[in-house]
């Protein structure tokens, strides 16, 4: 008993010294990245990495940089148009009840001029505050630099 005892604090003293490397890891990654906020979700389509895989997105002042076990992305801010959220409703097909999906949407122009569009499920988390902290740096560039506020130009789209 009392060495299952040991062995449960021992499993659980290792789990919280590898979360807090990890958190201070990322703390230091967003600060190296420079990043204004960093999200993390689930990619869905867009980039060429497989679905459903976890990614983190930082939003820099200058660029929009996705990172995943399957490889890093990035899109400089003159590049993107806007950020937006968009929901699904999915029903069971036993019980009758829907769940609703959320996602994220970064809507950009693509290295040939085309517009294209990245989304992320959001699993559970509000779209709409991604969207807003996203929009808040966009801003914040396109201000600085004279060009149209994304807010403004959201007729492109």
């Amino acid at each position: 008993m009392w060495i299952l005892l040991a062995i449960v604090v021992v499993v659980i003293v290792w789990l919280i010294v590898a979360f807090m490397r990890l958190r201070k890891s990322s703390r230091q990654r967003i600060a190296d990245l420079g990043a204004l906020h960093t999200v993390f979700t689930v990619h869905a389509s867009g980039l060429p990495i497989p679905a459903k895989i976890m990614t983190r997105i930082y939003a820099c002042e200058d660029k929009l940089i996705f990172e995943s076990n399957k490889g890093n992305h990035e899109i400089p801010n003159e590049r993107i148009i806007k950020y937006s959220a968009s929901y699904r409703r999915h029903g069971a097909l036993t019980g009758g009840s829907t769940s609703k999906k959320e996602y994220l949407i970064v809507h950009y122009m693509n290295r040939d001029g085309r517009l294209s569009a990245i989304s992320f499920d959001c699993k559970g988390f509000r779209a709409e505050l991604y969207v807003s902290q996203l929009t808040e740096v966009l801003s914040d560039f396109r201000r600085q630099r004279g060009l149209p506020d994304p807010n403004e130009d959201s007729h492109i789209l």
